[in-house]
């Protein structure tokens, strides 16, 4: 039996919002980008059930507001569930890695890769970061390069240099410190068994 599966976005400030959630509440796709067209093409891709958009759902409306939140580096309460079924044992790993990094801190690919059992395994870290279906939830804008600059940002619709930009936003709001185009190191996280900054 086919589920259906819900689509909203909503438009906060100057910033679309989308999320795609099926019936028991959990989220399989979530997105945001300037343009609502964008969001919603990105949302759809992900989406191969019977699915339709609804803007007033109350469960979906509680989670883009949730997802707004976060973006703004506020404390979000509301406990998301989201569905994991099409993610691989090292996609798993790595969001799990994601979920530890606390708001206003930032890890590297590399560290990232080294934690994960995989030393070295950089570009697969970054294939993860750039398909990553639930940004913000799995907070994939908290990983930089290892020289201490923040690195892309996959963002429907938005070129690099934008889409940089609004990463940087993202990490300012949650109180990650710049200094001359790096992240300030205090800011740096270890994961539990390769922490350096205790």
């Amino acid at each position: 039996m086919i589920s259906l599966i819900t689509i909203s976005v909503k438009k906060f400030e100057k910033i679309w919002f989308g999320i795609a959630i099926q019936v028991g509440g959990e989220i399989i796709k979530i997105s945001f980008s300037k343009s609502r067209k964008d969001v919603l093409n990105e949302i759809i891709k992900r989406v191969s059930q019977n699915w339709r958009i609804r803007s007033n759902d109350s469960e979906v409306q509680t989670a883009l507001v949730s997802i707004n939140k976060l973006f703004h580096g506020e404390k979000n309460n509301n406990q998301l569930k989201i569905d994991f079924k099409q993610a691989t044992k090292f996609q798993r790993k790595v969001y799990s890695l994601l979920r530890e990094i606390p708001k206003g801190k930032v890890s590297t690919y590399s560290i990232i890769a080294e934690a994960v059992g995989h030393r070295g395994a950089c570009r697969a870290v970054g294939n993860v970061m750039a398909s990553n279906p639930f940004p913000l939830l799995i907070p994939c804008h908290r990983i930089i390069n290892s020289n201490l600059r923040i690195g892309n940002y996959s963002i429907p619709g938005l070129n690099e240099i934008e889409s940089s930009r609004l990463k940087l936003k993202v990490l300012q709001n949650e109180g990650v410190k710049i200094k001359e185009n790096k992240v300030v190191y205090e800011h740096v996280y270890f994961p539990k068994n390769k922490r350096k900054n205790k």
